[in-house]
């Protein structure tokens, strides 16, 4: 036998077989009957009532359906009447089956669709099509479906207690061998006018909704400068249990993608995120945990699992160098304006509202190699462990190094309150690494400092909190040299010492005690210092609620023998903005100031020099920076 008679025999039976198909589809395709099958079928599996309006059957090329006006009810509790709506569907039929006498999609196209998904709070899903006595939803006649195509469709997504999100799908295209194996799916939509392309592979969908099933995925979605790839094995029983995913991020800029879920940013630097997730016995074990944005990089593992209704997160995680002006700015955050002098904290919104929002509990270990603040301190192997409740967030402990020395301590804060509590264990804290990490131009060399806080605050901003600042906070200085010869010389007049050759003032010890209450520490004394030539205990308040200050005291000498202003002219006045205060002599003991000029005038100074000595004498028995405590 030819191979010419081979092709006409198989032609011919082809055609015999598609003639034969057309003829019954014909008599199977009365509109009315058809109508009935599919709402039967409806009622039947998913309990909803199926509306069908007119039905037309093609025979050429292929026998197909083409109806119009279908809508398929939603559930009696959801806010929207249809669940899904399609004003032209096509289902082009399979043929073999037609010959004996049953109808079998073998691929489906719809036009102007609107999909329905809603969200009941009590857990009820509008999509979720099974009954008690139907646990699948697609049955077999969708094994035989190797084709589907959707255009132009609306889908208005309905969280429990939120406004429906609209999304638009331009064209979503589906194909796959028979029995829902080897399906491929390309959609490409818009979501408030921001586009993004998903492309994703199944190996085999045949069992969805089965308890147990799972396929092999590899998916990847397109926002155009952010891309999003998956690939692995994932459940198909509506859980997660088995699956093993690894899913990598990468943006040169994340704009795209937040503006498709309708977050404002200004540009964002690149971004990379990368994680493997697989079931560790009902609970997500992410491993590794990796993420770049710009140059702060973090590495990491978590545990995720659900107990008693509640999601449960353990965590550890560690980075290089986090900048935090830096890294606000990286992930599009609005550049925040320092405060102007003289003012010293910002009344910028704290992030209160993200601490309030969260419904999960755990623990998170993470260590930085080197974290720089808002006001430039920079903090080294930053070690802390946490707790977290909802909104109530405890970090149990921290330590790092810092300014040249160490600190240690505690931080508890509650989101809904907008309080804070925090305990600092400072030493060796240098103050001249305080001025300079500060950007602060103060010529201070040395200066280590012993730094003690228990202290709690609420507000709304840093302002807020420093104004409402409740508890005792403790300054400890020693061996640090001023090097300003004005102010060298300065103090050499008021005590008289020698004015010449001083180049600076060099402390030997500064102390405050600093008992804050609502914003104010009130005190006498209240901070003391001595260098080598003078002393000075004050009186008075530092008040965070208007950043002022107001110090009294008189500036004495430290060794007898000398005659300065201050033996004179009494006390001296510190007062104004805490960041740039002013010194004078105190205008309320100007009486005294002259009476003592008039008596140093007539013994010729011989009252003053006593005084002087006796001041002196007093120093030298007692340690004035001692006396606040």
């Amino acid at each position: 036998m030819s191979w010419r008679r081979v092709a006409l025999g198989s032609a011919a039976a082809a055609a015999i077989v598609a003639l034969a198909a057309t003829l019954v589809a014909r008599n199977l395709a009365d509109p009315g009957r058809i109508k009935r099958i599919a709402q039967e079928k409806a009622r039947a599996a998913w309990s909803r009532e199926l509306a069908v309006g007119e039905v037309e059957f093609d025979l050429f090329p292929l026998p197909s359906l083409r109806a119009h006006d279908l809508a398929l009810a939603n559930p009696a509790w959801a806010r929207g009447r249809s669940f899904v709506t399609a004003k032209d569907a096509v289902a082009r039929l399979a043929l073999l089956p037609l010959l004996a006498g049953e109808v079998r999609i073998k691929s489906l196209a719809l036009d102007h669709v609107s999909l329905d998904l809603e969200a009941a709070p009590g857990g009820e899903k509008s999509w979720s099509l099974a009954t008690p006595s139907h646990a699948a939803t697609g049955g077999a006649a969708l094994l035989e479906i190797t084709s589907v195509e959707v255009s132009d469709a609306d889908v208005s997504w309905r969280p429990a207690g939120a406004p429906p999100v609209p999304w638009h799908v331009d064209l979503l295209e589906a194909s796959g061998a028979s029995g829902l194996r080897d399906v491929s799916v390309e959609a490409h939509g818009t979501r408030q006018a921001h586009p993004v392309a998903v492309k994703a592979h199944f190996s085999d969908l045949s069992r969805w909704g089965a308890p147990g099933a799972a396929s092999d995925v590899q998916a990847d979605v397109d926002w155009g400068t952010t891309r999003l790839a998956i690939a692995g094995r994932v459940p198909l029983d509506g859980s997660m249990k088995g699956h093993a995913l690894h899913a990598e991020l990468e943006s040169t800029r994340l704009n795209d993608m937040l503006a498709f879920f309708d977050i404002a940013r200004r540009p964002t630097a690149p971004v990379r995120v990368h994680l493997d997730s697989r079931d560790a016995g009902g609970a997500f074990e992410l491993k590794p945990l990796g993420a770049t944005l710009g140059e702060l990089k973090i590495e990491g593992e978590a545990r995720v699992r659900e107990d008693k209704g509640r999601t449960v997160v353990e965590a550890r995680l560690s980075g290089n160098r986090l900048d935090w002006v830096r890294a606000l700015l990286d992930s599009g955050a609005q550049p925040v304006p320092p405060a102007e002098p003289p003012e010293m904290f910002l009344s910028t919104p704290l992030a209160w509202p993200l601490l309030a929002s969260l419904k999960a509990r755990g623990s998170l270990d993470a260590t930085f190699e080197s974290v720089r603040l808002r006001n430039g301190v920079e903090l080294r192997n930053l070690a802390t462990r946490s707790t977290f409740d909802g909104d109530r967030w405890n970090m149990t402990s921290f330590s790092t190094a810092m300014l040249g020395g160490s600190a240690s301590g505690s931080l508890q804060a509650e989101g809904k309150k907008k309080a804070a509590r925090m305990r600092f264990e400072g030493k060796g804290l240098l103050l001249e690494r305080w001025f300079r990490e500060r950007g602060s131009r103060i010529p201070f060399k040395a200066g280590p400092m012993a730094v003690s806080a228990d202290v709690s605050a609420s507000g709304e901003s840093m302002r807020a909190l420093a104004s409402s600042l409740t508890g005792p906070v403790t300054i400890r200085l020693a061996n640090g040299t001023l090097e300003m010869e004005k102010a060298g010389s300065a103090e050499a007049k008021l005590v008289g010492g020698p004015e010449q050759g001083q180049a600076g003032i060099e402390f030997r010890c500064v102390s405050a005690n600093l008992p804050f209450r609502s914003g104010r520490a009130e005190r006498s004394p209240l901070i003391a210092a001595r260098s080598d030539l003078s002393y000075l205990v004050t009186s008075g308040f530092v008040d965070l609620r208007d950043e002022t200050l107001e110090l009294r005291g008189r500036v004495k000498p430290l060794h007898s023998g000398g005659l300065g202003m201050s033996a004179i002219a009494g006390d001296v006045l510190i007062s104004g903005p805490i960041r740039k205060p002013h010194i004078e002599h105190d205008p309320g003991k100007t009486p005294a100031a002259v009476a003592r000029a008039g008596a140093a005038i007539a013994t010729l100074g011989l009252s003053a020099l006593a005084t002087a000595h006796s001041d002196a004498s007093r120093a030298e028995q007692n340690d004035p920076c001692a006396a606040v405590f």
